[in-house]
């Protein structure tokens, strides 16, 4: 087994003063979240990476979810900007696999 030190959990490949931990994203109760989906202008991203996001989506039928298919986190920049049109404006609704994700691509997004 080995062991080092890394600066982050998961690298996004951005500067961390683009991308402050205090401006992340609002955290919602399951009950809220699930209110949430139902909004017009909301959006949902599945930030985890391609092979998690095969095995399912964390939405309920008819509720679409964009997904960046990601084989690295270090490709979500580069897909926010590509995507920036489907995002502006929108209510957006994240969801990873243990929370760490979705904490650095919504202090990125906002």
């Amino acid at each position: 087994m080995k062991v080092w030190p890394v600066s982050e959990l998961v690298t996004y490949g951005f500067n961390a003063e683009d991308a402050r931990m205090e401006n992340g994203g609002k955290h919602l109760k399951p009950e809220d979240y699930h209110e949430a989906m139902k909004d017009p202008n909301a959006v949902m991203i599945d930030v985890r990476n391609y092979n998690e996001s095969l095995i399912g989506k964390f939405a309920p039928p008819g509720i679409e979810v964009l997904d960046p298919k990601m084989r690295k986190s270090t490709e979500f920049p580069q897909w926010v900007k590509n995507n920036k049109s489907k995002l502006e404006g929108k209510k957006i609704l994240m969801y990873c696999t243990g929370g760490i994700r979705c904490e650095r691509a919504s202090a990125f997004l906002t």
